[in-house]
C-alpha cells in the first residue's frame, strides 16, 4: 500500500507517524476512545475483543506488517473495539487525517485500504457469522485452527499466543471443550502439541472438520 504514495505523501506521513513499543497484554485501544490514530503493527501480535453481557470475544487477530481493526477506525468517531497486545508489539501510530487526506487525492491508495477493509470483513463474516454460528464445536476449533495458519501466522509450525481461555473466546467454545478438542486433533495425528506450540501435521484432515456443519 505504500508503494501507491507520492514522494510528498510519503514525507507528509513519516512526520505524522509515531512508533510505540508496547509490552505483552498491554492495551494499545480502548473501547469508546476518540479516534485520532490508524494503527499498523510492525512487528508482534494483538487481538481485537470486546465484551457482551459480561461474556468475552475476541473479533480478530493481527500479526506483523497489517493493519488493525482499520475497518471501524475509518468510519466512526469513537473506537467500537478494544486492542490489546498478545506479545511485545511495535505499533506505527499513524494520524487519522493524514490517512484521508491520501482517501481523498489518491485513487490507488484508496483502492488498496478499501481492499484491506473488504478482507478484514470477510474474515468476520466467515468466521464470526458463519463459522461460529452454524458448525459444530470441533469445526469451529478447527477453523481458527486453519485461520491462524494460514492468516496470522503464515505457517503450520506456530506459537499459540492465545491462552486456552483466548482461544476458547475466539472460537466461541468453552475452555473445557478446546482443551479436549486439542488433544482429540492431537491423538488423531492432525495437530502435534507441545506446550503453547502447534504443529498441523494434516492440514486436508482439519479442513475436513472445518467444512463439515
Amino acid at each position: 500500500m505504500i508503494d501507491t504514495l507520492t514522494e510528498s505523501e510519503l514525507q507528509l506521513l513519516w512526520s505524522n507517524l509515531t512508533k510505540v513499543h508496547y509490552t505483552k497484554n498491554e492495551r494499545i485501544v480502548k473501547k469508546g476512545e476518540f479516534v485520532k490514530y490508524i494503527y499498523f503493527i510492525e512487528k508482534g501480535y494483538a487481538k481485537v475483543h470486546s465484551e457482551l453481557k459480561g461474556k468475552s470475544f475476541i473479533i480478530n487477530i493481527h500479526g506483523h506488517n497489517s493493519f488493525v481493526g482499520l475497518t471501524t477506525m475509518t468510519s466512526r468517531e469513537k473506537h467500537e473495539f478494544d486492542i490489546t497486545t498478545l506479545e511485545d508489539t511495535l505499533v506505527l501510530l499513524i494520524d487519522i487525517n493524514v490517512i484521508y487526506s491520501f482517501l481523498k487525492c489518491n485513487g490507488l491508495f484508496a483502492q488498496c485500504l478499501v481492499k484491506e477493509m473488504s478482507d478484514s470483513t470477510m474474515h468476520y463474516i466467515h468466521h464470526n457469522m458463519l463459522t461460529l454460528n452454524h458448525n459444530h464445536i470441533h469445526g469451529r476449533l478447527a477453523n481458527t485452527l486453519i485461520y491462524l495458519s494460514k492468516s496470522v501466522f503464515n505457517s503450520l509450525n506456530f506459537d499459540l499466543l492465545l491462552s486456552r481461555k483466548e482461544l476458547s473466546q475466539y472460537s466461541n467454545i468453552s475452555r473445557e471443550n478446546v482443551i479436549k478438542i486439542l488433544y482429540e486433533f492431537n491423538n488423531e495425528g492432525i495437530i502435534k502439541l507441545s506446550g503453547k506450540h502447534i504443529t498441523i501435521l494434516n492440514l486436508e484432515q482439519l479442513e475436513k472438520y472445518a467444512d463439515f456443519c
